[in-house]
């Protein structure tokens, strides 16, 4: 096996319809897909690490650019069905770590101060984990109707101009809720290498944006912001100040992600 690389990608997502919020609206019709950079084994483990760093004194554009092509750099995997998205992150103060089921037919595991199961979905119907229906019918097994969530969707196209074109006919001169769609994408869907990169050459089109130098995210790590503001609200995504690598938010840090073949197994 290829000797393993730390990781920065991001699933943060905590229930099955919050993960699923860009591709159950009609905005770009998108979900996510992913990018491992790894060896095809047991565990492979996403490394976005590569590319060139522009100069001290990049624009906000240029450092998307530079993001564009570290994660460009990066080579595919294909996940198999009944294997798990496992992410580590750090999340405010609280520790995360889920394994999400590719094809959203598996149970899922998210670990954040306490353990949540989320069913998978098979045959159109998936578990109820409401404790008071179950209560109320300790002796049945309930469901409830369902549509598959899954951890990997290759809906999502590796065209900036598309990406873009639709966030912008969606919310139009809203600076805030183009750049907090662009966050969503990043944050919330495990994207193939050439469509992660697509998306950060999307985000370089939003106007307004400004760079933050030594900017710290969840995990204390420093690196340069790019931030936006907009009637008093805002946003700050943050990279690693010499690739570019995306490391995360103020409020999310990207600890490691990887494909693994079940629950409980890590890279």
């Amino acid at each position: 096996m290829d000797q393993k690389q730390p990781s920065r990608n991001v699933n943060d997502g905590t229930d099955v319809d919050s993960r699923r919020r860009f591709g159950k609206r009609a905005r770009l019709g998108l979900g996510g897909a992913i990018g491992i950079a790894a060896a095809a084994a047991a565990v492979a483990v996403v490394a976005p690490f590569g590319g060139q760093a522009p100069s001290a004194a990049a624009s906000a554009a240029e450092i998307l650019h530079s993001a564009a092509e570290t994660a460009r750099a990066l080579p595919d995997v294909e996940p198999r069905p009944d294997q798990f998205v496992y992410t580590k992150a750090a999340m405010g103060k609280d520790d995360y770590e889920s394994w999400m089921s590719v094809d959203g037919t598996h149970d899922s595991l998210i670990v954040r101060n306490g353990e949540t199961t989320i069913p998978g979905c098979k045959n159109g119907n998936r578990a109820v984990v409401d404790a008071n229906a179950n209560e109320q019918a300790p002796n049945k097994k309930l469901t409830e109707p369902c549509e598959p969530n899954p951890a990997i969707d290759t809906s999502l196209p590796a065209d900036a101009d598309v990406i873009f074109s639709q966030i912008d006919k969606q919310y139009g001169d809203d600076v805030n809720a183009s750049a907090k769609e662009i966050l969503y994408l990043i944050d919330q869907s495990h994207t193939r290498s050439d469509v992660r990169a697509a998306i950060f050459e999307a985000a370089s089109n939003i106007e307004g944006l400004t760079v933050v130098e030594n900017a710290t995210d969840a995990a204390g790590r420093t690196g340069v912001g790019i931030s936006w503001s907009s009637e008093g609200t805002g946003g700050l995504l943050i990279f690693d100040a010499d690739n570019h690598t995306y490391l995360g938010s103020e409020d999310t840090a990207v600890l490691d992600t990887a494909l693994v073949d079940k629950i409980g197994q890590r890279p």
